[in-house]
């Protein structure tokens, strides 16, 4: 079995996506929601990925650079999806796309320290710039109205151009 590696912004739907897809696991270090501040974490989180390579066909995983650089090293590739922040739209449609993304956070009933670190980082953190130095087999940029839910079928196609079985020692 083939499996994608899709590494999705907070608030992308990757919950809802394996409520409601069986072929997608979701993959959450004991830490998450953010906060995973130490190399060994970020090493056992890359292995728990690496562990599941080959068992289900979409593995989601949160948007660490440290885990993604540890795969980049390991020839995993991966996708990286993020809100819409591209400098070619309008400030006017990034900051729509903005307070879209601030409204799913707020639903979900974020902790307040959560809201504040994405609050300072949003424009990083989905900067064009700060997507590509994650050294992504491909960048996905989702508008404020759409979620991975939206582009299952988009999804679909890369496994088969980026998708990778059991890795061998």
């Amino acid at each position: 079995m083939k499996t994608l590696v899709i590494s999705a912004f907070p608030g992308s739907g990757k919950s809802f996506l394996v409520k409601h897809n069986k072929n997608c696991k979701l993959l959450f270090s004991d830490k998450d929601n953010g906060f995973l501040n130490y190399e060994d974490e970020f090493k056992e989180y890359a292995n728990e990925i690496m562990d599941i390579i080959g068992k289900v066909d979409f593995l989601l995983i949160s948007q660490y650079p440290e885990v993604l650089k540890i795969l980049h090293e390991n020839g995993i590739p991966y996708i990286v999806v993020a809100p819409n922040n591209s400098p070619y739209l309008s400030s006017y449609m990034r900051n729509i796309i903005k307070q879209q993304w601030f409204g799913r956070f707020y639903l979900r009933k974020d902790s307040n320290d959560w809201m504040d670190l994405l609050y300072k980082n949003y424009d990083i953190w989905t900067s064009t710039s700060h997507l590509k130095s994650m050294k992504p087999s491909k960048i996905i940029l989702l508008e404020g109205c759409e979620y991975l839910s939206n582009i299952i079928n988009d999804l679909e196609e890369l496994k088969a151009l980026y998708g990778i079985d059991i890795l061998n020692d």
